[in-house]
């Protein structure tokens, strides 16, 4: 499902500039309930197959600055355990025929 960066998020400008677009791809139609650092949270988990390698590439640059991790172990992480984008980050719309 494509979701849309929300504005109003604190980390859109780091999406932005990883992604480089407003649109991306997250696997499920609807957020879930996910431990992350110990705190429950909403969250889709990013579609990593539908990154380009340029986006996948930035992405890794950024998780072993943030973390101070070896890439190599951010990709294996990834591939692991994929990426959750939080809920609150996103703005998506669902198609009322589910719903029925």
């Amino acid at each position: 499902m494509n979701v849309t960066l929300s504005k109003a998020s604190p980390r859109y400008a780091t999406w932005i500039e990883i992604f480089g677009t407003q649109t991306v791809r997250v696997l499920g139609a609807a957020p879930r309930l996910l431990n992350l650092r110990g705190v429950q949270k909403l969250a889709f988990l990013l579609d990593l197959d539908a990154l380009t390698q340029e986006q996948r590439s930035r992405l890794v640059d950024h998780l072993s600055q943030e973390f101070d991790a070896d890439k190599s172990e951010v990709r294996a992480a990834l591939d692991r355990v994929g990426l959750p984008i939080l809920e609150e980050d996103l703005t998506w719309a669902i198609d009322m025929r589910f719903l029925i």
